[in-house]
């Protein structure tokens, strides 16, 4: 190669290294999404969203209105994939998929918006390799649309806020809105906007006059969105309890379970420290305060904890129980602040011991060691941060298409998770009300099989021979919480309450 051609390789990359490193962190951010997308089947949650997004339009949003704070975008965009494009797993993945790829590009604006390119490539590179982010971006659920609507609010609103003209925020009021619709957690995030705006008033970094436009643009999404909260069914039969402090620092990391930071060498604990160490030192280089930078980190503190905060105040009060995708929406924000927290302190302790000319390079390497030790630690316990083993319908389906007769009859609380994978079995699937339901389907029936959610945990039944035939329910060997029953017509009432008890 010439002198001349390398000279022009040099110069396009310089020109165009944005462009590059931002298209390589997306291309990998997809192909960790896309990987493994149809190797576990629906669980229970993704079958619920399918039942009724599958159902005429009218009737959908009625049954979305019926369920406990559920917005409807989701499930319409649900619906029309499942009509017109395709039903499989990994179709039906593909918009959390798209939603999980276009959070890490809108991080990236965000970073690069509030504080540089540099910050805005670490927060995009974390989020790329973030288990939590991955594992709600294959499911068929509202969490990866909501973390993205999180984030394009909270752009829109750096930007009107820093540009401050009429178009400005209603991009804002109009994504906000939109926001709305696809999760209450959005309706949450948009108060914190102008929480945040006070306590920069009060602060007398300022002017109050300048929450006005503010005070617009929310207030008419608020108007806007305020028929389906009149119209929502605000209820909840669960129990809040009140997560461990260890579950709660791990819970926007990981997707699944807590117990990640404990005083331990685990690379998971390494890594759920670290993070927050770094969230704690953007937290006081934004209370310092002194320009515009260390007032976004304050932005980011305030949605980020703020919003994970009021999630268990909502779970508390409503009451609901809590799990870790609750927390996801917030997680971007959050993995953001973690980066700017980092660099502003590798930048901090190179103004007092490097020349200015050297600091951006410092941060740079910073931010790949960063980026190096994350990816680290986190590839150091896959099987703590990535793989979580869900309900298997699909085994479970086609373990009952091997072994079901046609005299049989099937028994489920909720039938579509069946009939989804075995629609052959859909004349013998029976609603498991009560124990009458029992009894009657035992009067007209050989055997009766009962299978609660729980047998969708685990691996193949190995040996159907062995307990088909037997007058107790067994629980199944080789299944994880397995809860299959088959019940002869010669079993008493006392071993089938006994049993029901147990189920």
């Amino acid at each position: 190669m010439t002198r001349e051609a390398q000279n022009s390789i040099r110069q396009f990359l310089r020109r165009h290294h944005e462009v590059i490193l931002l298209g390589a962190i997306l291309l990998a951010a997809l192909a960790l999404r896309l990987y493994q997308l149809e190797q576990d089947s629906f669980w229970i949650d993704e079958l619920t969203q399918i039942r009724r997004s599958r159902l005429p339009f009218s009737s959908m949003i009625k049954d979305v209105l019926a369920e406990v704070s559920a917005v409807p975008i989701e499930y319409i965009i649900t619906h029309f994939v499942y009509y017109y494009v395709g039903r499989s797993e990994g179709i039906l993945r593909l918009p959390a998929v798209l939603w999980g790829v276009l959070s890490v590009a809108t991080l990236y604006f965000l970073g690069k918006r509030m504080f540089d390119k540099t910050t805005g490539f670490l927060a995009a590179a974390i989020l790329t390799i973030l288990p939590s982010h991955i594992y709600y971006s294959q499911e068929v659920r509202v969490y990866s649309l909501a973390a993205f609507m999180v984030l394009l609010t909270t752009f829109t609103f750096h930007r009107a806020l820093e540009r401050n003209t009429r178009g400005a925020w209603v991009l804002y009021g109009a994504t906000l809105a939109v926001g709305m619709y696809a999760h209450y957690y959005v309706a949450i995030v948009g108060i914190l906007h102008g929480a945040y705006l006070v306590l920069m008033a009060l602060a007398k970094r300022l002017p109050w006059n300048r929450l006005l436009p503010y005070v617009v643009a929310a207030g008419i999404a608020g108007l806007l969105f305020l028929p389906w909260v009149l119209a929502d069914q605000f209820r909840s039969g669960y129990s809040f309890q009140w997560p461990s402090w260890s579950t709660l620092l791990s819970a926007p990391f990981v997707p699944r379970g807590g117990g990640a930071l404990r005083v331990n060498f685990r690379p998971l604990s390494l890594f759920v420290g670290f993070a927050w160490a770094c969230a704690l030192a953007g937290i006081v280089i934004a209370i310092r305060g002194g320009d515009t930078k260390r007032e976004n980190l304050g932005l980011l503190a305030v949605v980020a904890l703020a919003g994970m905060a009021s999630v268990l105040v909502l779970d508390y009060t409503a009451p609901y129980f809590f799990a870790n995708r609750q927390f996801l929406p917030y997680a971007p924000i959050l993995v953001l602040l973690v980066a700017a927290g980092a660099l502003g302190t590798v930048r901090a302790v190179a103004g007092r011991l490097a020349r200015a000319e050297t600091r951006d390079v410092i941060a740079t390497v910073a931010a790949v060691l960063v980026v190096a030790f994350a990816a680290a630690t986190l590839a150091g316990s896959r099987s703590d941060a990535y793989r979580h083993k869900k309900q298997d319908w699909r085994g479970v389906g086609r373990y009952l298409l091997q072994h079901v007769e046609k005299d049989d009859a099937v028994l489920l609380r909720a039938t579509f998770d069946i009939e989804f994978y075995a629609p052959e079995l859909k004349s013998q699937i029976i609603r498991l009300r009560n124990l009458n339901t029992l009894k009657q389907a035992a009067r007209t029936h050989r055997r009766v099989w009962i299978v609660d959610w729980s047998s969708a945990l685990g691996r193949y039944v190995p040996d159907v021979a062995k307990w088909v035939a037997t007058e107790k329910p067994l629980r199944v060997p080789g299944f994880t919480a397995m809860e299959v029953y088959i019940y002869s017509e010669q079993m008493t009432r006392e071993q089938l309450e006994a049993s029901l008890k147990q189920w």
